[in-house]
């Protein structure tokens, strides 16, 4: 929040069509849901940008580590991870007390982390 930087994920038009989900950033997410696409957008930003956006259809994020921005919404439409410094019990703790509609896993830099990661994203549900 407050300017972050956010790393996004991509995907071609081609290969969205065969998944079932895909990331188009951080900011948007679209479902393929019987045949119908549905985008999901979400902002991690101050509370007066979110408020903005809100008018759009965007939803408000957040950083597990700040959720002083969003403490004003009903709902949490995002719930970020920090990059640099992950904690997944912190983040699993504050899942379950914000219940996001959505929240990431970490990212998998490295081969060997694969199953970690796989094993914490299903602790997460």
């Amino acid at each position: 929040m407050g300017g972050g930087l956010f790393d996004g994920l991509t995907q071609s038009t081609n290969e969205a069509r065969n998944n079932s989900e895909i990331h188009i950033s951080h900011f948007a997410r679209c479902h393929v849901i019987g045949g119908a696409e549905m985008v999901r957008k979400f902002i991690n930003h101050s509370k007066k940008a979110i408020c903005i956006a809100q008018r759009y259809g965007w939803l408000p994020g957040a950083r597990y580590t700040n959720l002083r921005d969003v403490r004003a919404f009903k709902r949490l439409g995002l719930l970020d991870r920090d990059w640099r410094d992950y904690n997944f019990q912190r983040h699993l703790e504050v899942t379950r007390l914000t219940c996001p509609l959505m929240t990431v896993a970490r990212d998998i830099e490295r081969r060997s982390q694969i199953r970690q990661v796989v094993a914490e994203a299903a602790d997460s549900n």
